[in-house]
């Protein structure tokens, strides 16, 4: 009877043990299933909030290459005809970088997270080339054409 009896306690603590790890198994699990949720929510926002501040970025520096356009074409008006060739190759480079900056931003409403990464250096490539492409402007408008 006493063999019988500590076989069975025996079982009854086999049987505890494996519930217990089981259990904590299935907690663990699930912690980590939460923890992944919570991490895939961050990086979302993460990249919302990039998508948004990109797309700012791009808004900006395409006003600041409309008014260039604006201030070219006021310009074309009185200048010389030398200064107008000159002047209308900054136009269409101007109104070029415009174009795409309206690419960029486009791509930046319809891009997908898969997409997300190669999106984002898409868009900050053309903010790059087009604030070179400004700064150029104003050094060739000071430099060729400080009387106007």
């Amino acid at each position: 009877m006493k063999r019988t009896k500590d076989t069975f306690i025996h079982r009854l603590f086999r049987i505890f043990f494996l519930l217990m790890g089981a259990y904590a198994m299935v907690s663990c699990s699930q912690g980590k299933k939460e923890e992944a949720k919570k991490d895939i929510s961050e990086v979302k926002r993460d990249i919302q909030q990039e998508r948004r501040d990109l797309e700012v970025e791009l808004k900006e520096l395409r006003q600041e290459v409309k008014m260039r356009v604006e201030k070219i074409e006021t310009k074309l008006e009185n200048a010389s005809e030398d200064s107008k060739e000159e002047l209308e190759k900054m136009k269409q480079t101007m109104k070029a970088k415009g174009e795409d900056l309206d690419k960029a931003l486009k791509k930046l409403e319809n891009s997908t997270e898969q997409a997300w990464d190669d999106t984002k250096a898409f868009a900050e490539n053309t903010a790059s080339d087009v604030k070179t492409s400004l700064k150029e402007f104003g050094e060739k408008v000071k430099s060729h054409f400080q009387d106007s």
